[in-house]
């Protein structure tokens, strides 16, 4: 279980490095990767497309590596996943270096791409569970690993980068990044045992990831075991997209906080996350089913998005951002919980491929409009999170 939990963390980190670096890559008048004279309204725009590249990258990739891990093994998958992911931060740091807008969005896709260790680790543990209890359990500790990913990323930009702007400081975490999936391959190796099996890999066929994602998604939307789970499933990540794509944009622009300044505002989430997984995840899970667990999450944090759309005072951001994220972790718990128990442990994959593939679209819808909407209001992706996971909780409530 450790070596997957420290897979997961590394994945996500590496995937959510470029956090606290968007103000200076993209948002500022003299950033980094686009050229002077653009106007507000571009940057916002370029920065939409930015946050969709890597969903997009998730969309595509991880339903044909998880499919994968069910034919040749959860472990050969996560190893070429890892590979995977440390290239793209190698070549992230390049595009730093010379500047170069297109390459950064590339190398975003490409690191979305093989960004399906959740979903393959997810898959690991609902298949070796013994009991509902106990996939809950190892669920929210996965689920937290995630977590703390998205915030040690943006944690080590902070203070890798400092007040140092210069091309060559901006990429430093990518090259960190690059050192520790190629150093956790070694752990993952020695660390995570599973049955042998002798395997042929094939050439990499576009054809063959495409017929995998339409697969995975046939399966999720039309197979009546796991239709209503889609649709709540959907809500809550399009919300959360929204939510957690625009959140570094409104930092920067409502608080003006800077590198590090965004960087201690995701150490107060980490904080708030290992409570949750300490007190309330274990509290919730023995009291209620999964499926309550969702509603009350679900409308608690739609409840907290709204306030956080609407506050001015950056401490109660802090309280609203930390509370957010805690009901968040337990909402998707419950929901995956849900996925995983109404399929056999065969199809668990690719279950978790479908989810991942719903995962990738939403965000890639919210992170392209997370832009556009901010130019209208820049809170406005945040509220939007308000309305879509109230709608969620309302439609789970109903069910």
């Amino acid at each position: 279980m450790f070596a997957l939990i420290m897979t997961v963390i590394i994945d996500v980190m590496g995937s959510n490095l470029v956090v606290p670096l968007l103000p200076i890559l993209l948002i500022q008048s003299n950033s980094i990767l686009l050229p002077v004279g653009y106007s507000q309204s571009a940057h916002y725009f370029l920065y939409g497309l930015c946050m969709a590249a890597w969903p997009l990258g998730i969309f595509l990739g991880t339903p044909y590596l998880s499919g994968l891990s069910d034919t040749y093994g959860r472990k050969r998958i996560l190893l070429l996943a890892l590979i995977g992911t440390s290239l793209a931060f190698l070549l992230s740091a390049f595009a730093i270096l010379f500047s170069s807008f297109m390459m950064f969005i590339f190398c975003r896709a490409m690191s979305g791409f093989f960004s399906g260790t959740f979903s393959i680790a997810q898959a690991s543990v609902t298949h070796t569970s013994q009991s509902n209890k106990e996939k809950i359990h190892k669920l929210g500790w996965l689920s937290f690993a995630g977590t703390m990913g998205a915030v040690i990323g943006p944690l080590l930009s902070g203070y890798l980068v400092g007040r140092h702007h210069s091309h060559f400081g901006v990429s430093l975490p990518f090259w960190v990044a690059a050192l520790l999936g190629l150093a956790n391959c070694s752990l993952l190796y020695y660390w995570f045992n599973e049955p042998a099996k002798t395997v042929v890999f094939g050439n990499f066929q576009l054809k063959r990831a495409i017929i995998q994602v339409l697969t995975d998604f046939r399966f999720i939307f039309v197979d009546a075991r796991t239709k209503s789970c889609m649709i709540l499933f959907t809500l809550l990540q399009i919300g959360w997209g929204f939510y957690m794509q625009a959140l570094p944009l409104v930092l920067s622009a409502r608080f003006h906080l800077s590198t590090h300044g965004i960087s201690l505002f995701f150490v107060t989430l980490a904080g708030s996350l290992g409570v949750a997984q300490i007190t309330l995840r274990p509290l919730m899970a023995h009291f209620l089913k999964p499926m309550q667990i969702f509603v009350i999450s679900s409308l608690l944090l739609g409840l907290l998005a709204c306030l956080l759309s609407f506050t001015t005072n950056l401490h109660l951001a802090y309280i609203f951002a930390a509370l957010s994220v805690m009901v968040e972790m337990m909402a998707y718990t419950g929901i995956i919980s849900l996925f995983s128990d109404a399929v056999s442990a065969t199809e668990q994959g690719k279950v978790m491929g479908g989810t991942a593939a719903i995962f990738g679209l939403s965000w890639m819808l919210s992170g392209a409009l997370s832009g556009q909407l901010a130019i209208i209001w820049l809170p406005l992706p945040i509220a939007c999170c308000g309305v879509f996971t109230l709608l969620a909780g309302l439609v789970a409530l109903k069910a």
